[in-house]
C-alpha cells in the first residue's frame, strides 16, 4: 500500500469503479481522495481503497453517512457530468 503520509483509509469497496464513484462524490464536496486498487494484477483485483486526508476524515464520514446517493446521481457521476449539468 502506498497511502500518502497523513491520509487514512475511509473505506474499502468491492471494485475500482465503485471507488471512483465514491471518490468523485467526495471530491465534488471538497474532500480530496487517493484511490488504490487492491491486488497486484489488473483484472484480478480484490477491491479498492478510498483514502482521505486525516484532517478531513470526519467530514468524509459525515458525507458518506448522511448523503444517500440516488441511482440517478451515481449514473451522472459515472459518465462524468458536472454537478450543475446533472441538476438541470
Amino acid at each position: 500500500m502506498s497511502i500518502p503520509k497523513g491520509w487514512v483509509v475511509l473505506r474499502t469497496v468491492p471494485s475500482s469503479p465503485e471507488a471512483s464513484v465514491l471518490g468523485a462524490f467526495l471530491e465534488q464536496n471538497g474532500v480530496p481522495v487517493h484511490l488504490e486498487q487492491l491486488g497486484e494484477l489488473p483484472g484480478l483485483e480484490c477491491g479498492a481503497m478510498v483514502a482521505v486526508p486525516g484532517n478531513l476524515l470526519h467530514r468524509a464520514q459525515w458525507l458518506t453517512a448522511e448523503q444517500h446517493i440516488s441511482e440517478e446521481e451515481l449514473a451522472d457521476l459515472a459518465v462524468g457530468l458536472p454537478r450543475s449539468e446533472a441538476e438541470k
